[in-house]
């Protein structure tokens, strides 16, 4: 009997495809100026949860909940990053995802958005 070597890739499905798809060709990264513009496929590759955050400026409960929103995705990426080579833990305590939010806006106008 002969073995052969197998190796293993990280391939995308059709389903993650078209879930990426529906971005468009670009997204914003308002957390790394130098690459600020990201393609869909880039930013959500890998990604165990990824959370579609719909809202808009002039939504006052709006803007109040995307502050808390930005300072948790914040610690996240913090934990995340200082976790580095650490095991992750069974306990949800300790675990770290790997999380994305993706700002849906529901603004009329861009200034609106970028404020």
């Amino acid at each position: 009997m002969r073995k052969t070597k197998t190796t293993t890739t990280t391939t995308t499905s059709e389903e993650e495809v078209e879930f990426m798809n529906q971005f468009g060709n670009e997204l914003m990264n308002p957390f790394d100026y130098h690459n600020l513009i990201v393609k869909p496929s880039h930013a959500l590759a890998g990604k165990d949860i990824i959370l579609l955050y719909f809202s808009a400026y002039w939504c006052q409960q709006c803007r109040q909940f995307t502050s808390l929103l930005a300072k948790m995705y914040q610690k996240l990426v913090t934990k995340r990053s200082s976790s580095g080579s650490r095991r992750r833990s069974n306990s949800s305590s300790t675990r770290t995802r790997n999380v994305e939010v993706v700002f849906c806006s529901l603004d009329y106008e861009r200034k609106e958005y970028e404020k």
